[in-house]
Formats: C-alpha cells, structure tokens, sequence
C-alpha cells in the first residue's frame, strides 16, 4: 500500500508542470469554474432580437436557446448540445448545453430546452441550478421514455438529472462521481441490464484516482462504484450498448495517439465489479488532433461509437466514427470503420467526405447515430466551399449497407464563422449529438447564424431526393438503385454529371478506374498528387514517382525500346491532367520498353490576376512604375515613397485583375513579363510576380540586382537607382520520368496522374542511435529517408516472457517532443528547462495500429513506448513507402535489430559513480537501483530515461509512463528479489 501512497503522490505533484508547459490540448480541456456566476436568468430584461429559422435546401433550422416570447437574446452564448428523443413518443425531445448568460465571462450554466411537437418550437424555461457552474452536458433516455441529463459541476464531480415528462420539469441532481468529458449511455434492450446507466470519463481529471467508469442499476437514483476501464483507460470518446446489452466505450488513447475501443460484456449483470473484454486499438486512417482555427480550445470531434439494434443481417455490428488527421497536407476527414464480430476486428477506414481527396480543406464535428432499420445517419461541419477554416456548414450523410459506402453529401446549413461569439473560452464547445429513428434523424448543434453562438435543432429525413418517398423504399424501384447498398442512384455521388453514380459507372464500365480509389479516372484529376503512375492494363503496376508543380499538368508520354532509347515507337499527349492519355501497343512485338513522361505545369486560361510585388525605398520623389505583358502595357502605379525594407518583403504590391490580361496572355504559350521604373531618384532592390488561377499560384523573379539579403530564396537585393527596364518569362518547370517495363500480349499501357507514392523499391532503413546500447522498455531510433514520406513499422522477433507474441507487428504513432523525465510535452519555445539547464528534450512516439505517414528522417532520435515493448526481447524495425503494401518485401527496407534488457536491467558496473554502462545481465541495487534513483533526481550521474523508465506508476500497468519515478526503482527492487515479469501481454493489432 505505500508504494502505491509514494507514486500517486508523484504524479499529482506534477501536475502543476504539465498545465505550466504542456502547450495544449490537456489545459485546454479541463473544465473549470474561473469567473465567477453573474446575475441573470432568461426571463431578465434583456436586449433581443429575432430568434433564427435556417433553410438550406431540404432542411430547415430551429433555434432552441430563445427567451420566453420566442426571441434571441443578445450577448448570451451556447454550445456543446446533447440531445434526448422519447422512444415512445418523437414529439418529445429534450436538448441541452452549456450556456453562458454573458460571452464576457466564461461561466456556463447547465441550459436545457423541451419540445413537445417534434422541434417546431422549444420552450427554455431557465438553466438547471441557477447559479451552479456547469459543462459537459450529455443527455440520453431509457426506453420507456426517462430522460437523463449528465452534468459536470466541478472538473472532479458530475450529477446527473432525471425527468420524467419528456425533459419539461428536472428533479434534483443525483451524484454520480465522475471528470472532465464525460459520457452516458443507457441500455435500452430487454436483456438483463435494460435501463441500466453507464458513465465513462477522462482519467486525467477526475475525482477517483485510476477509477473513469461508473453504472446506475435504479434508472440513475443512485451510481455503484466508481471502476476502472481496465487494462487501459481511455477519453474524449462516447459508448453505447449492443442488442445483447454489452457495453462498448470508444475513445482516444490518454496520450492522444491511438484510437481505442472497450467492451465490458458483464457490466450488465449488475453484480460485482464490471471487467472489460478488451481495450483495442481502431485504425481509424489518421491520428487525433485538437484545436487550430475552427475551434482553438476545444476537441475538433469526440470519437463516435454505435451498435446497430435493426432485425436484419446487420444486428450487433459496431460502428465508430472520428473526425481525424489523415497521411499528407488534408487537415482533417471523416472516417469511419466497422466490426462484426462484436469488436475483435475492424474493417478498413472508410471516407465519408466526398470532397476531392487532398482538397486540403477541414471536416469537423464528425457525429453518427444509427436507426432501429439499421441506416447509419453522420454529419460534420466542413469547409470545402470556404476553403477558411473558420467559415463552416454542416453537412449530412447516410449509408443503409453497414457504411461500405455513402451517400453523397449533403450540405444542410449556411456557412457560419465557428470564431464568433467566443464567451471568453475560444470554442464552440466539443461536439454536436444526433438521435435516429425508422424515419429520419434529430440533431441537436451549434452555429452563429445570429452573429453569436446558439444552439439548433433540426429535422433530417430519409428522403434524400425529396420525393416523397422514403429512401430505403426508394431504392426498391427497378433501376433506381445499381448498386444495391439501398442509397437511390441519385443521391450518390455523380462526379462526370452524366446521370448516373460513379459506383454504377464503374459496375457498368462506363468509366475506368485505373488507380483503383472508387473515382472514375475522367474525375480524378489529380488535384495536388504529386507523382505520375504508369500502369498496364491487365499487366503489373509499374510506378515512377516525379514531382508536379502544380493541379494543371500537361505533357507527353513516348515509348522505345529499352535498347534504343531514343528511338519513339509511339507517343501521346494529356492536357490539363485529363487522364486519358493511351497508347496503343498492339502492333509492337513483345519485348523490354522504356516509357517516360514529360510534365509541364500551364494555365488552361488567362490567370486570374497578376500581382506584381517591389521592394524599393526613396531616395526622392517622383519615380514609377510600369508593367507589361507580352509588350501589351498593364499599367502605372506610384514608386513607394518608404525608406526602409525588410528581406524578403513586398513594400508595394500591385494587383493587375483578369480583365486588363484580356488578349493579352498566351494561352499555351509562351509569355514575357516586363517591368519598367523610371523618373525621380528611387531606388530599386528587386520586382516578382505572382501569377494566380484557381488554387494554383506561380512566383516570377523579374529583376534581382544581387544577393545582399539572401535567405528569401528568390528574388535577393541590394539597392540600385532608376532607371530599371527588366525582363522575365513566365516559364513553369518541366518535369520527367521513365520506367522500363516488359510487353507481353496485346495490353495497352495508361498513363495515371494519381496521388500514389513510389512503391516497388526499397527505403532506406532506420538506424540505431549513437552509441547505442540495449535498452529496456524503449528502443531508439534514427530514421531515415529524410524528405520521403514513410511509415516506421516494428515487429517482435523474440521475447522470453511472449513466445506466443513474436512476429506480431506494430506501427510507430505520432511523434512528440517531451522533456526527459517529466513525461511533459515540451513547450514549442524554451525547450524543456532553464537556460544553461534542466532536462533535455526528447522525440517520443508509441507503437500502436495505426500507421503514421510522415518525414521521419527530418525528426532525428526518436524514442520508441509502450506497452508492446517489453523486457529481454528483440525486435526489428522496417521503413515503408507510405502507400505502399508492408508485405511486399520490395517495399520495406532492410531491418535494424535492436534489443531490450532483462527485467530490472537498466546499468552495468559504475565507475566514479556514474553509470556508465549499460545492461549487464543482473539485477543490483549498486547499478540498477541507485541509477535509476539518480535519474529520479534528475542528477547527471542518472541512466538515460529510455533505460531507467521500466513502468508506469502503477506497476501492473503494462505500459511505460514517460516519466522515471519511485515506481521504476520498486520495479527494479522486484526483479532483484527474483519476481518475474508483472506484465500482461501486449495488444495485438486486428
């Protein structure tokens, strides 16, 4: 027991540094009370305004948070709404939020409005406990039409209200323990456990120690516990239960780096402590990330998980969805997966967002209930037609054939800017809820449509293309529904608007899909890619990898024999990235071919605008511009009269629109840009231009008078006086590749431009650190391949204690920087300690499931955790093209073996007192123990953390915490007295 006392003390005490350096997310969601409460209520006089009705097509919404009289109330805020339907009647649904009175102090109240005919209107008659700081709320329902409201009071309490009239009237709160972020679900089969409440937290910020779990046996008079999620804990996730009443909790992992599911199958029976199945790790096709423009303080989405309760082949399935961070530029999609076997196995990640892959554009909030027919309903904010990040609607999709594929996306709200109306917190809350039923869904949001934060309600039925039939039953007319996933052929995605879906184009070989992605080629324009693929149809993939400077490539392709090169057999051209570039080869005889292809990057127009940049300063007035194209004058514009200049910096910019281009530019062709400074005695350091059209931007040094500022990579400067007459052509990069490949039979080779990376040859692999030397619960790396995104994958090749184990692999998870031995994420400035001093700052990254593409080569040292690490085992670790198939020997490069020591091994002899050695094969307090020790005070003499961190502050943790501590010296005290190795095994990836 004092051990336990001794490390639990430890780690509070650092919690103060962790909020003191961690840049967020961990501060950035802890829900407290920091104004204090000020007077107002809903029936205060108060300024008001129209309440806002929302139309956008076929879907119209409702402001919820209004006054008595129906109206906005002016300088109010809410968000973060959860929303309760009656089963048993739809009419009557309740929705909550956090409100605050005023967006000048950041005290929010539990708010709460009811309807009672279906969401045409909603009566909020006041807060819940007036005056009683409260967040996080979560509202569900039994059944038989209770409803349950969860309320956070403080960071470490939450209550949870009961009303029994569909949500018009609250009885007094109920404590349920509980922390920040927490989450409900109530059992509503007829099994053992019907009406049963559960609640699940984050373990961060909580009353109860390692215990984030709790359960309600009476429809929530009282709550058993608190428990733990066990073996691992999880957050910002949501749960439900499955028609044979098991419980499932998704989440994120506590360091924000995998994605993680539970399964408690005997929680239901009420009796003793509830255990969990399993903890798993989802690949859900990106990382979690939080904050940025849309919503700096808050979480971009909680992660998604439902059961399908319908009667048909689909009951029981599990489904999650999350808002993540996927491979490459694109900030954020919505991604889906599915398991049928109760959550052993995951499908792969679905997309549900059918904007163009690598748009690069932010989809947020991701939401999904499922309906008693078994139709999966999402929404997200998304801001394709914005391209701002915070300039968002909403938008709606659906899937009846258990989310293989979806709808096409369906906006259902205006653009609304998530930045307006921060009351004090800069967020809009942390998610959006949604109930679904046989005909439809509700959802309960917020949006600043009043040029203020409020909360919506809005009505979603299954009837897609508004003809006034219900989707399912829509899909049974013969030809409505190709590819019978039960969606209507016209409400799925049409990207060659010729009538039909692109999935019945691809069924009927109407279009090609040479790359395989489910776009037709004529719609895959290769927006962004940056590689050409070369392809046989009915052969081998043959891939070469060039770089594309722009969306508008144009070029040519040939063809030789490989032993005369220079010879074309046959050639082609692609305009503007249009993929139907052929060759046909039917008359060359079989044999070994070369095929290279040319890209050059043009205007498939006139630009949009020209935009000439100067950098000059004045020595005396009078001076001019004067800018041409192709010898057509654009223009004059005044020399700035400033003295002074910054390198790299435009002092004047001077924007020439399409209109003054026409009959100007060459379109095709060749063009010449002309500047000309005369008159006065100004002074001329250089002139660029930006030429734009669409997305795609090209920058044109036009003068440069030398390199006296040299780090703006283009155009440098040292001062020179007028006149100044210069030229430059507009001449855009031209690129090439070529691939040899072997002709057998009639085939025809295509050209793809796609968003493929090179697969098919072999990275460079990892290596060890310097003067590296076994380790125990960390292995370090260096990776290689810098400036070529791979994946880092690791596999266990043999372990003393989890033979069972070995051959099973990993991947590395996202990069962090933490300091030594805090576990703290390092400030972005500063380092990790006092200048001259403190700890040294470390790349850290856990293996788990999911694969993160990324540069590792451009990271250095990174330090590889977690609970698949374990003591007196090797493993090997591979680097692989992102993209590419890991089993493909081709495509993996040579394995570094590295090794970890025995359990409680981390230092050999000492000499002088310091460790200088590493694992010698024994267990001593001499070595071991007094070098660990050392590394707990942070005394130079102590071994390096990736040797002294053996455990988490629970020992039975199988886990490592990033952080050395009196539980790492216990750790080594046991296996001096001969204990074996305490640990479960580790994860198994689906």
């Amino acid at each position: 027991m004092s051990k336990w006392i001794i490390a639990l003390t430890l780690a509070f005490a650092a919690t103060p540094c962790v909020h003191a350096q961690s840049p967020r997310p961990v501060e950035g969601h802890r829900e407290v009370q920091n104004d204090p409460p000020q007077v107002s209520s809903v029936s205060a006089q108060r300024e008001v305004s129209a309440a806002a009705i929302i139309t956008r097509g076929r879907f119209t919404s409702v402001q919820v948070n209004t006054d008595i009289n129906g109206n906005n109330v002016v300088g109010d805020a809410s968000n973060e709404p959860s929303i309760a339907v009656d089963p048993t009647n739809g009419n009557l649904m309740a929705i909550g939020w956090r409100h605050f009175d005023f967006i000048t102090s950041d005290f929010r109240q539990a708010g709460i409005g009811w309807t009672n005919d279906g969401g045409q209107t909603w009566t909020f008659p006041d807060v819940l406990d007036r005056g009683q700081f409260r967040s996080d709320p979560v509202l569900a329902s039994d059944r038989n039409g209770v409803f349950f409201y969860s309320s956070l009071s403080a960071l470490d309490s939450i209550e949870v209200f009961r009303s029994f009239d569909g949500g018009a009237t609250w009885g007094l709160p109920v404590s349920a323990f509980g922390g920040d972020k927490q989450w409900i679900a109530v059992d509503r089969t007829q099994g053992v456990g019907s009406g049963f409440l559960y609640q699940a937290w984050n373990v961060q910020f909580t009353c109860c120690g390692v215990n984030d779990y709790t359960r309600s046996t009476d429809t929530g008079a009282s709550f058993d516990g608190p428990f733990a999620v066990s073996p691992t804990s999880l957050k910002w996730g949501t749960m439900d239960v499955d028609p044979g009443g098991r419980l499932f909790i998704a989440g994120v992992s506590l360091g924000g780096t995998n994605h993680l599911v539970a399964r408690s199958s005997d929680a239901q029976t009420g009796v003793g402590v509830p255990t969990f199945d399993f903890v798993t790790t989802v690949n859900l096709g990106g990382t979690v990330s939080i904050g940025g423009p849309a919503n700096p303080q808050g979480l971009l989405g909680q992660v998604n998980i439902a059961t399908d309760h319908s009667s048909g082949p689909t009951q029981g399935n599990v489904y999650v969805v999350s808002s993540v961070d996927p491979p490459g530029s694109d900030p954020r999609d919505i991604m889906f997966v599915r398991s049928e076997d109760g959550g052993v196995t995951w499908s792969a990640p679905v997309r549900i967002n059918d904007d163009p892959e690598g748009n690069d554009v932010l989809q947020w909030f991701g939401t999904m209930s499922v309906s008693p027919t078994g139709r999966i309903d999402v929404v997200f904010n998304d801001t394709r037609t914005s391209g701002d990040p915070t300039l968002s609607e909403t938008y709606y999709a659906f899937s009846y054939d258990a989310g293989r594929t979806w709808s096409r996306n369906e906006p259902m709200t205006p653009v609304f800017d998530s930045t307006i109306g921060w009351p004090v917190q800069q967020k809009m809350g942390d998610y959006y809820d949604m109930v679904s039923d046989a005909t439809g869904a509700s959802l309960a949001y917020a949006a600043t449509f009043n040029g203020e934060q409020d909360v919506y309600f809005v009505r979603i039925d299954n009837d897609c293309n508004q003809n006034g039939v219900a989707d399912d039953q829509d899909a049974l007319v013969p030809g409505a529904d190709c590819d019978g996933n039960g969606i209507p052929d016209d409400c799925q995605v049409d990207c060659n608007s010729n009538g039909a879906a692109d999935t019945c184009d691809l069924l009927n070989a109407v279009s090609e899909d040479c790359n395989a992605n489910g776009v037709p080629d004529e719609c895959d324009l290769g927006f962004g890619c940056q590689s050409i693929r070369i392809t046989e149809d009915g052969g081998s993939c043959l891939e070469t990898e060039i770089t594309l400077p722009g969306v508008n490539e144009s070029g040519d392709v040939t063809i030789a024999l490989r032993s005369n090169p220079g010879a074309t057999l046959a050639s082609t051209s692609y305009t503007n990235s249009l993929l139907s570039a052929v060759v046909d080869m039917s008359t060359l005889v079989d044999g070994d071919y070369v095929m290279c292809a040319t890209a050059t990057e043009v205007f498939d127009g006139r630009p949009d605008a020209i935009t000439f940049e100067a950098l000059n300063t004045s020595c005396g007035p009078g001076g001019q511009y004067e800018f041409f194209l192709n010898g057509t004058s654009l223009g004059t514009a005044v020399a700035d009269p400033v003295d002074g200049c910054t390198c790299g910096a435009a002092i004047q910019s001077i924007p020439i629109v399409d209109v003054a281009l026409l009959g100007a530019w060459n379109v095709g062709g060749a063009n010449t840009l002309r500047v000309l400074m005369t008159g006065g005695s100004e002074n001329l350091a250089w002139v660029r231009a930006r030429v734009e059209r669409g997305a795609v931007s090209e920058t044109v040094c036009i003068f440069d008078t030398g390199s006296a500022c040299t780090d703006t990579g283009l155009c440098n400067h040292a001062f020179v006086g007028s006149p100044v007459d210069a030229l430059a052509s507009v001449a855009f990069e031209t690129l090439s590749a070529c691939r040899d490949f072997a002709k057998q039979g009639e085939e025809k080779a295509t050209i793809n431009i796609a968003c493929t990376l090179s697969c098919g040859s072999q990275p460079a692999g990892p290596s060890a650190t310097a003067g590296a030397i076994v380790r125990n619960r960390y292995l370090s790396i260096v990776p290689g391949n810098t400036g070529v995104p791979t994946s880092l994958r690791v596999k266990l090749v043999s372990s003393a204690d989890f033979p069972g184990l070995v051959g099973t692999s990993w991947w590395v998870g996202t990069p962090t920087t933490t300091c030594e031995n805090s576990g703290q994420v390092a400030p972005p400035v500063g380092g990790c300690g006092p200048a001259g001093g403190g700890p040294l700052t470390l790349t850290t990254a856990e293996l788990g499931c999911g694969e993160q593409c990324a540069d590792w080569g451009a990271i250095g040292v990174v330090h590889l955790f977690g609970e698949q690490i374990v003591p007196d085992a090797t493993y090997e670790v591979l680097a692989v093209p992102c993209g590419c198939d890991p089993n493909d020997p081709l495509n993996t490069s040579v394995s570094l073996p590295l090794a970890t020591s025995r359990w409680g091994d981390v230092c050999g002899p000492s000499a002088g007192g310091v460790c200088a050695l590493g694992p010698d094969n024994t267990v001593d307090f001499s070595n071991d123990l007094l070098g660990v020790l050392d590394k707990f005070s942070n005394l130079s003499t102590g071994v390096p953390k990736s040797r002294a961190d053996i455990v988490a502050a629970d020992i039975s943790n199988n886990a490592v915490d990033q952080t050395v501590s009196i539980a790492d010296a216990v750790a080594i005290t046991d296996a001096f007295r001969g204990l074996v190795f305490p640990f479960a095994g580790p994860t198994v990836c689906p």
